[in-house]
């Protein structure tokens, strides 16, 4: 007969096996909506244009939208922190520069940005 404590570690070992499956559906299904390519720096310059070609390729390849928006300001730092505040979800990106400042977006909303120097 088995114990509950059986049972128990029997749902948690599927529970466990399923979820890399649910993370996969989620992949195949991205983007499901536009993606915003932040640049750092004015339109025209030399990030712009780079970041307008890996648009218009990764539009082509994704098939959806991908907008660039040049926010030009304190030698990036207010694209960065723009990027840093957004939503951890693969929909904004950042193109800077080796000496752009950067942050990733942590994944909890209570945490604050994590500087990656």
């Amino acid at each position: 007969m088995r114990t509950v404590a059986q049972y128990a570690l029997m749902a948690a070992c599927l529970l466990f096996a399923a979820r890399p499956a649910t993370a996969e559906d989620d992949a195949a299904r991205y983007p499901t909506r536009p993606i915003h390519i932040i640049v750092g720096f004015a339109a025209g310059g030399g990030n712009d244009v780079i970041a307008r070609i890996f648009a218009q390729k990764l539009s082509e390849d994704l098939g959806q939208p991908v907008i660039v928006e040049n926010k030009p300001g304190a030698g990036a730092i207010v694209a960065t922190d723009y990027v840093a505040k957004s939503v951890a979800d693969g929909y904004t990106l950042l193109v800077g520069c080796l000496t752009t400042p950067c942050a990733i977006s942590s994944p909890s909303p209570s945490s604050s940005p994590i500087p990656c120097s």
